[in-house]
């Protein structure tokens, strides 16, 4: 199988709020935009290099040979660039305990015309939220979600062929 990945430019900035100069991080936040050029992947394609052998009859000596070199599976797509912007942060609440959250903002990697159920392409909004707490200087115990919301999405144009 291959597949061309896109470029892709992260950029970000990261502000850390300390207790004092040289101290302990009491905060930070961070802010990242990723551009990633996925319009230039024109397709998947699976390329084979022999027979696929398989045996219909369960229990069976009976082996059906399909002859696969030179057919190839293509999986054409339309693609879009997409971009997206993230957010996030933590505070350190006490000695032990670490509280995070972050939200993320992403663009479609298809038009309306071209869904692609094969890809998570969709736009959406991440919230994300976590904690550690730490009791002792040998034990950390961390947890954590995710919830995304995406728009209702509906495509009367695209074609499955």
């Amino acid at each position: 199988m291959s597949l061309d990945f896109p470029h892709v430019v992260r950029a970000g900035a990261r502000y850390v709020h300390r207790d004092a100069p040289g101290g302990a991080e009491r905060w930070d936040l961070e802010l990242d935009v990723v551009w990633e050029g996925w319009s230039s992947v024109e397709d998947v394609r699976v390329d084979f290099e022999g027979d696929l052998d398989f045996h219909p009859f369960i229990g069976t000596s009976f082996v059906k040979s399909v002859p696969l070199r030179d057919r190839p599976i293509v999986l054409p797509h339309d693609w879009l660039d997409t971009w997206s912007v993230r957010l996030g942060g933590d505070v350190r609440a006490s000695d032990t305990l670490t509280l995070r959250a972050g939200a993320t903002a992403e663009t479609s990697t298809f038009p309306r015309h071209a869904v692609d159920l094969l890809s998570e392409g969709f736009p959406r909004v991440s919230l994300a939220f976590g904690a550690s707490w730490a009791p002792a200087e040998w034990l950390t115990v961390s947890a954590g979600g995710t919830m995304a919301f995406a728009p209702e999405f509906e495509s009367t144009e695209s074609v499955v062929s």
